[in-house]
């Protein structure tokens, strides 16, 4: 089953639920034991992120939906072009015809502005991935450097996994003499947050710490093919000391 990103808004994280602003990066599943709110939006949403009730006045027609968190109430949305459910706000408190009642706290929040993801929310999801793919690319080709240079002149390749889309990186490297020439190719697909400085960070964390990111560059060929289509392409040299 398809598991959505599950988000909550810098905003509510901090004046709502009284929790770091740090989090707005993270998916909510990561600290839900943090409050009682993001236990329930987790389990609600994750099975139907476009579930629950429309409150009425609140954002675009039907857009805005509530969820029960006990006695008080939480306002939600998804976004299914980025493919992420935003928990908007919460209030513990549902008096209905009271301005202490949980949707008149979401309709104050509208009128205003600021019960929206923001341009920086959505840029903390961005930040996250790009993080979480370096990292699970950095651990899974640890040792391809090593197993390239013990096989000189042999293409070696990893893949990884980033919600179903499939990253490749090849590496081969060539010893002759005291000069040592390689080259990094990594194939990721367009709507991976993976830019070609994110990816020469990568390349530097692949390679040994003796080959300085100074030395990595880009290059329209690996080896002796020319570049693929969603290919970026890195080469290095190094000259060892006879």
């Amino acid at each position: 089953m398809h598991s959505p990103h599950l988000r909550v808004t810098q905003r509510c994280l901090t004046d709502d639920l009284r929790l770091d602003a740090a989090l707005v990066g993270r998916d909510a599943r990561h600290y839900c034991a943090e409050h009682e709110a993001l236990r329930t939006f987790v389990i609600k949403r994750e099975a139907g992120p476009d579930a629950g009730e429309p409150i009425v006045d609140v954002g675009k027609t039907g857009s805005v939906l509530s969820l029960h968190v006990g006695q008080g109430r939480a306002a939600t949305i998804w976004d299914a072009d980025a493919d992420v459910c935003w928990l908007l706000a919460w209030s513990p408190t549902h008096a209905t015809h009271e301005k202490r009642d949980a949707y008149q706290h979401f309709m104050r929040l509208d009128r205003r502005g600021e019960l929206m993801p923001t341009a920086d929310d959505y840029e903390a999801i961005d930040r996250e991935a790009i993080s979480y793919i370096v990292d699970g690319l950095a651990s899974a080709c640890a040792d391809l450097y090593a197993e390239a240079r013990a096989n000189a002149g042999s293409e070696l390749s990893q893949t990884f996994e980033n919600r179903g889309a499939l990253i490749l990186v090849d590496v081969v490297v060539i010893d002759e003499d005291e000069l040592e020439e390689g080259w990094i190719a990594i194939t990721y697909p367009r709507d991976t947050p993976l830019t070609p400085e994110v990816a020469v960070d990568l390349c530097a964390r692949i390679l040994p710490t003796h080959i300085p990111a100074s030395r990595i560059s880009f290059t329209d060929h690996f080896a002796k093919r020319p570049m693929q289509p969603d290919e970026l392409i890195f080469t290095w040299d190094y000259a060892r000391a006879s």
